[in-house]
Parts: C-alpha cells; sequence; structure tokens
C-alpha cells in the first residue's frame, strides 16, 4: 500500500453471531493493510470488533428514531413495533412484511447520518439484517457489497417456504395484506420521497420468494460457502438476479486468526446483556486441554447449538416452541437440553472409567443461567457459555454437534471435521439435510410434539442424538468425505479473496453499468463553498450512459438525470439526430447526447432531444403521469464560442446557454413545486451538457486529464425569473425583474453581488438546512423549507419558489 491512499469501508451488520463473525477477519485484514474500518452495530458486538482494530459506532445511539422507547431485539425493534401495530396476533411472516418498511423508514435517517458523517468508499453490509444500511449508501451513492452468510442465493427460499407455510398465506397475499396496511402503505410513500423505491422490493417478493433485493441491486456478492455447496437456485430465482447483472463470489468460510475475539454468548437485549460472560473470555486452558488429551490419543466432541436458540430471540430463542399455527414442540431450551444430554450418553464418563481414557467432551451452552439445570453432566465434560470454537476445530476435534448454522457447518467442514446436525430453524434444517447428502455426517431432526407429549418427545430425541454420534465416529466414510470438503473449501480463496474483491471495489475509477454504459466513481468533483469549483477529470469511457443523480436539502435523492452517448458513423455535419440518413461520404462519426430526467421511483419525467455536439439548441419534453401527452416545458440555445475553458468564467456572459420556461399558470403548489424541480433539473442538464463541450476532443468523447468547473446548483448557479421566465445561467448577467430563484447558494459570490443590487426587490429565498452564511447586508427574507412563512409566502403570492433545494451530485452505485 506504498503508493496508494488508505480506504475507508462501513461495515453495517446485526445482532446475530453467525453475520457478523464472519466479516471479523476480514475487518482485521483490512485494518492491518492500513485501511479504516468502521463498524455500525450494537453493544454486545462492541468487544469482538474493537478486537479487530475496527472503530465501533452504537446503532441504537445512532438511530434513535427506531429505538427510542422502544426494545431492542433480534430484527431491530420488530417486537415492540409489534405491538405499537396492534400485530401480536397476526402471523410471523405477515407481520414482518408488514412492518419492514416501518422499520426501514425509522432506521434509515440514522444510518445516512453515520455515513454522511464518516464518507465511507465502500459498504460492507449484512444482506438480510442491515436493509438500512443498503438503502442509505444507494441514496449516498457509496459502492456496496452485501456479505451472504448462508448457502448462496437460494438458501432463503426453504426458509421463506417454511414461513409461510406457517402463516397459511402465499406470498402475494402476504404482500397484498401488506400493501393495504394504512402504516406500512403511509411509509412505503413516505420512503419514495427520501428515493427509497420499496414498491419494487413488494413485487420482487411477490414474484420471487427467497430474493434479496439488497442483492438484487448490487453488482457482487460475497457468499460464505463454496459454489457446489449452496442451495439449489430455483429458475425465477436465477433470473431476478441475473437480470440486473448480480454476481456471486463463493469464498467458502471467512476464518479469523488463532485467539481471535468472535461474536457468542451473548443476549439481544442490551440491558440483559451486561450480566451474561462476555465472548472470547472462556479460559485459554481449554487449548490445552484439547491439545493435552489429543496427545494422549483421547476422542475430542464439541457441541455447540448456536447463539440463537440459547438467546433470548422471542421468537426462537431459550424460553419459546417453533411458531407454526400456533406454538408447539420443543422450546429452545428443551431442545439443546435434550441434544447436551445425547452427547453425555454417547461419550460421558461412566463410574468406575479412568477420565484420561474417556472422551474429552467440550460443549458451549450460552448466557442462560440455567442452560444445564436438569441436565447431569459427567465429569469429562467442559461445560462453558462460549468456547473458541474456530481454534477448537483447527486444533483437532473428532466430532462435532452442531445446530447446523451455515458458519458453524462451513467451519466444520474447513478442519474436515464429521458432524451430528440438530437444526433449529431457519437454514439449519437445510444444512442438516446436505450434511447428510454429502456423507459428511447425520442429522436429527427437530421433534414436533403435541402439547403434553414434551417429555417423550425429549427422551426420544436424546436417545437419536447418541445414536447418530456413535454411528460418525465409529464409521470412517464420514470423516473421509468431511476432509475431501475442506480441501475443496480451502481452494475458494476465504479472506484473501474477499480483501481482493472489497479493495477492487474501493479503487474502481469506472466500472460499466447493466446498460452496457459506464457508471463513474469518484470523490468529489466540487470542493468548498465558491462560486468557481475546480476538479480533475480523469474517468474514461466509451459508449452509452452515464447515470447522474439530484439531491435536496436533506441529501435525499429525488431525480436521476441519465446520460446517453450515441456515437454514429457517416453522419453528414448538417445532421442533427441519428434518425437523418447516413452519408458515406462522411468518414468522421457523429456523436449525439440525450438525457432522461427521471424520478426516484425511476418513472420518466422528462427527457431532451438529441444533442450533437457543438449544435445551439435543445429542447426539453416533459411527460404527463398517466398520459401519453407530452410538454415542453424548456428550451435552451447555446451562445458564444466554446473554445477551451473560458466558459467557466461568469464575467464573460457571452459564453453561456439562455434557457426560457414557456410561463404556466395554475394554483396547484403541488404542480409549481413539479415545474419548478424539473426546470431546475433542466439547469442540471445544462450544467453536465457544458461540462461535456469543455472536455471533449474531436472524436466526441472525454479526454482524461482536462480541468473543468463542475458546475452543480447549489455552488455556483443563480437563476433569475423574469416577466417572460427567460433564464440567464451567466452570473453576472441578471434578468431586469424579479423575484429571485436561489438554489441552496447562500454562500455564492456572484449571487451576493447580485443581491445587494437588488436588495429592495420583492424576492423569496430558500436556503439549506442549518446554514448560517449569509452576510450582514444580505437578502431581507430567508426561508427554510419547513418554515411557516415560506407556507404563507407561497399560498398569498403564489411566486415561483424553488420547493426543494437541489444539487447535483455523481451517482457512485
Amino acid at each position: 500500500m506504498a503508493n496508494e491512499s488508505p480506504i475507508r469501508f462501513a461495515f453495517a451488520f446485526g445482532m446475530a453471531s453467525g453475520h457478523i463473525n464472519p466479516s471479523l477477519p476480514i475487518a482485521r485484514a483490512l485494518v492491518k493493510l492500513g485501511h479504516e474500518v468502521h463498524y455500525l452495530s450494537r453493544e454486545q458486538m462492541r468487544a469482538p470488533i474493537e478486537d479487530t482494530g475496527a472503530h465501533f459506532t452504537n446503532e441504537l445511539e445512532e438511530c434513535p428514531e427506531l429505538y427510542e422507547g422502544r426494545k431492542e431485539d433480534l430484527f431491530g425493534a420488530t417486537e415492540a413495533l409489534k405491538l405499537e401495530h396492534g400485530l401480536e396476533e397476526d402471523p410471523m411472516m405477515l407481520s414482518w412484511v408488514k412492518l419492514a418498511p416501518i422499520s426501514l423508514e425509522l432506521g434509515l435517517p440514522g444510518v445516512l447520518r453515520w455515513m454522511q458523517r464518516l464518507q465511507p468508499q465502500v459498504l460492507v453490509f449484512c444482506p438480510m439484517l442491515n436493509r438500512d444500511a443498503f438503502f442509505a449508501a444507494k441514496i449516498l451513492g457509496i459502492p456496496r457489497v452485501p456479505l451472504l452468510t448462508t448457502a448462496g442465493p437460494g438458501s432463503m427460499v426453504s426458509v421463506i417456504n417454511q414461513f409461510l407455510s406457517w402463516s397459511g398465506l402465499s406470498m402475494p397475499e402476504i404482500i397484498e395484506r401488506a400493501r393495504k396496511f394504512p402504516a406500512s402503505a403511509e411509509a412505503i410513500r413516505r420512503l419514495a420521497d427520501m428515493g427509497v423505491n420499496y414498491e419494487a422490493e413488494l413485487e420482487l417478493s411477490a414474484k420471487s420468494p427467497g430474493a434479496i433485493g439488497c442483492m438484487v441491486h448490487s453488482p457482487i456478492t460475497v457468499v460464505t460457502t463454496c459454489e457446489d455447496m449452496q442451495d439449489p437456485v430455483p429458475p425465477e430465482l436465477e433470473a431476478a438476479y441475473s437480470s440486473q447483472g448480480a454476481k456471486f463470489v463463493y469464498v467458502g468460510p471467512l476464518l479469523d486468526q488463532q485467539g481471535a475475539r468472535r461474536a457468542a454468548g451473548h443476549k439481544f437485549a442490551q440491558f440483559a446483556h451486561s450480566d451474561t460472560e462476555k465472548a472470547g473470555d472462556s479460559p485459554k486452558d481449554v487449548l490445552e486441554e484439547l491439545r493435552d488429551a489429543r496427545d494422549a490419543g483421547r476422542l475430542i466432541v464439541l457441541a455447540s447449538m448456536g447463539t440463537v436458540i440459547t438467546g433470548d430471540s422471542p421468537d426462537f430463542g431459550w424460553a419459546v416452541k417453533p411458531v407454526e399455527s400456533q406454538r408447539q414442540g420443543l422450546t429452545g431450551k428443551q431442545l439443546c437440553q435434550a441434544a447436551w444430554s445425547g452427547v453425555f450418553d454417547a461419550f460421558g464418563a461412566k463410574e468406575g472409567d479412568l477420565l484420561e481414557k474417556t472422551p474429552l467432551i467440550l460443549v458451549s451452552v450460552g448466557p442462560q443461567k440455567d442452560a444445564l439445570d436438569s441436565v447431569k453432566v459427567p465429569p469429562n465434560a467442559i461445560c462453558k457459555p462460549v468456547l473458541p470454537q474456530v481454534d477448537l476445530l483447527r486444533a483437532g476435534v473428532d466430532i462435532f454437534l452442531t445446530h447446523g448454522g451455515q458458519n458453524s457447518f462451513m467451519e466444520s467442514l474447513a478442519a474436515g471435521v464429521p458432524v451430528v446436525v440438530c437444526p433449529g430453524f431457519a437454514d439449519q434444517p437445510a444444512n442438516a439435510q446436505k450434511a447428510a447428502e454429502l456423507q459428511v455426517g447425520l442429522q436429527v431432526t427437530r421433534p414436533v410434539p403435541a402439547e403434553g407429549e414434551e417429555d417423550a418427545a425429549t427422551a426420544s430425541y436424546t436417545t437419536s442424538v447418541a445414536e447418530a454420534l456413535r454411528r460418525v465416529q465409529q464409521e470412517p466414510v464420514f470423516r473421509t468425505a468431511a476432509a475431501e470438503c475442506g480441501r475443496k473449501i480451502t481452494e475458494a480463496g476465504g479472506v484473501q479473496r474477499t480483501v481482493d474483491i472489497l479493495l477492487q471495489t474501493g479503487r474502481e475509477r469506472w466500472k460499466p453499468n447493466d446498460r452496457g454504459g459506464v457508471d463513474y466513481n469518484v470523490d468529489s468533483a466540487v470542493t468548498g463553498p465558491g462560486s468557481v469549483n475546480f476538479a480533475t477529470v480523469t474517468e474514461k469511457f466509451t459508449l452509452n450512459s452515464n447515470t447522474f443523480a439530484l439531491y435536496n436539502c436533506m441529501n435525499v435523492m429525488r431525480y436521476t438525470i441519465e446520460e446517453t452517448i450515441v456515437k454514429v458513423a457517416h453522419m453528414a455535419p448538417a445532421a442533427q439526430s441519428t434518425a437523418s440518413d447516413h452519408d458515406l461520404g462522411e468518414t468522421a462519426p457523429a456523436v449525439f447526447y440525450q438525457y432522461l430526467i427521471k424520478h426516484a421511483n425511476g418513472s420518466l419525467m422528462a427527457q431532451t432531444s438529441q444533442y450533437r455536439l457543438p449544435e445551439t439548441d435543445i429542447n426539453f419534453t416533459s411527460f404527463i403521469p398517466g398520459s401519453l401527452q407530452t410538454d415542453v416545458f424548456a428550451m435552451a440555445k447555446r451562445q458564444g464560442r466554446w473554445e477551451g475553458t473560458g466558459w467557466r468564467d461568469c464575467r464573460t456572459p457571452q459564453k453561456g446557454w439562455n434557457i426560457s420556461f414557456p410561463e404556466k399558470k395554475g394554483d396547484n403548489l403541488v404542480a409549481i413545486a413539479t415545474v419548478q424541480d424539473l426546470q431546475v433539473a433542466a439547469l442540471a442538464v445544462l450544467t453536465l451538457l457544458a461540462w461535456r463541450e469543455e472536455t471533449v476532443g474531436s472524436d466526441g468523447f472525454e479526454h482524461a486529464g482536462q480541468f473543468s468547473m463542475y458546475w452543480s446548483l447549489p455552488l455556483g448557479m443563480s437563476a433569475g425569473y423574469g416577466k417572460h421566465g427567460q433564464m440567464t445561467c451567466s452570473c453576472d448577467t441578471a434578468p431586469s425583474r424579479a423575484p429571485w430563484l436561489a438554489a441552496s447558494a447562500p454562500c455564492n459570490p456572484c449571487l451576493e453581488r447580485i443581491l445587494r443590487r437588488r436588495r429592495r426587490s420583492r424576492r423569496a429565498l430558500l436556503c439549506s438546512p442549518g446554514t448560517s452564511c449569509w452576510p450582514a447586508t444580505g437578502p431581507r427574507h430567508l426561508f427554510r423549507p419547513e418554515s411557516a412563512c415560506l407556507q404563507r409566502h407561497l399560498s398569498k403570492r403564489k411566486v415561483p419558489i424553488l420547493p426543494r433545494c437541489l444539487e447535483m451530485k455523481r451517482e457512485l452505485s
């Protein structure tokens, strides 16, 4: 990294240990290379996070909109939100879908603030538990890499199908009910205003159950399994991912260094976690015990039922039964104690046995104080709330009893250790079945006895576990198959391959988008508050499409501008569109630009006519929603000679664009707002077009290394409306009439000079929140977006005022 700048990474992971633990060795490796890693997570995860050298931020403190006054749980604050919205009696799957947009809307502002403050170059996140981080990064244009810690993109299909069977509803039925739930519908509408198209998420779920939208809309997803060990992917799910160009890289398990702290042994509620043993606090002499036992030729047996079933999850934890049409079967406590009893029955020391001749049994029992209250523990067993599982497996375990979580399953195979899988929920039954199919072990399915028959079911389950353990220990086929899987896993690349992917993502200057064009990755094209700003332009492209974004004062994306570049051979110099006839006598190609202005939800709002450099005219046409009608809302004409870079000097008004807006009448403030937004977007298009003209060569394509002003609306654009709607973009040339429209530019010196000249004119200004840099001699009227004064001004005068301060930014996705 001698000649490379450090990269700042944001990591967002929730409360599931199996989801955050694979990220820890990645963070450790990045920190060792000199990069910055910042986590957004829960207090329970602080110790293992800080052990990597990464920075920790408490999610509960960062997101008060979601957590203040609510008890946190595995899935944010779902249980508290259920009570708030009266959904306690809804099937689990239905309540989750109803609450998902509500929870997202509450969690998103805090994550946005964190990312805006941090300004990371890459986001790494859990695509199942941290969708708010995904959408925040998407809004801010930050490249994002999901870390999928289940068995591939098809792993959620069986889980969703199980939850649907419990609910008695189909996915389309659940989606329809969620859409009709008033609180959900309102949250979806508000999310759309923030640039989040949640309707698309619902459509995806309805058409392809098991699809994860965060991965559909991410260029690359890192998966902690091997490609030939992933769960099957149904055709409709494969189509959903491939249609968006989603790519999956299978790196195998991500294993940390020896002695590293792991997230384990915690409860989900922060207050309840404080009196539990912290992850990694198990005595170091457990490893020594194992090594001594191995040297003595003793059998080594390891058992762990994971962190969720042994924790306090209200849906899957220690005290609850699994949810079907009603709660039934064994609680987490009954299941775990029955499994551990099976281990003790199979390998526990009997009376009269010499301990040094018996197997060494190591059991991780989790944070519950009553973990072993009804279990007889043999003298050859060591039971601790937390054990260094990866270190023990590497040091040499003969048999591993596991719940079948993806991490535990892959960690055991990476070490070549055969398993007995006692699955609890979610993807664990699928991994148990896979263990049997791969012949790396056996499964013992979770019993679901009727009420009153739990004791008999528990006894039978204990017997089955003991029999499975003895069989795996006695038959060499299981160890042979596990060793072969370990060889394949080693070849997947693991931590190093993942680090390479993340570093490449952070360093990329450009990459193809799904339309065959280019999305830019740049730090910023504008710095500082002045009216003239310069940036080095080093991006290269060849054809098709670039995407830019318009953000409002709250840094929420409102619109996108797609720039399409079409190169056509054999066109006459006078040809002004691609529809013109070809002229085979012409050898030079013609390059045409066209701009599409789209709403945040992807719907087309307006487009320009095709523009060929260096013509002088371009028109803007708007599309009326729900209609085939169109309307020309702006006409622009280029003036002056555009040679070199002189146009950016605002004291040379003969070089610039004149844009006029036909007068639109009406009292509807919403309609006026939309018109004003489109006018600002039109200015943004001209900004891009002017920048293009300054930096392209004779071939019509951008020349790397040119310096150009990135003339963004909040940092250098003042727009004046005269009597006939005329607008000029050159700073010192003001129209003869007011009011003024200032696009979030209180620090613009050119605008200040103009305003001082016209201090007595009637005008209304709209600034971005928190701005206080107007000079004392500045304008008389200063409005904020939430100002009641602004609303009165709008209602009384019906003056066209910019309703949302829009600024131009490069979209980095």
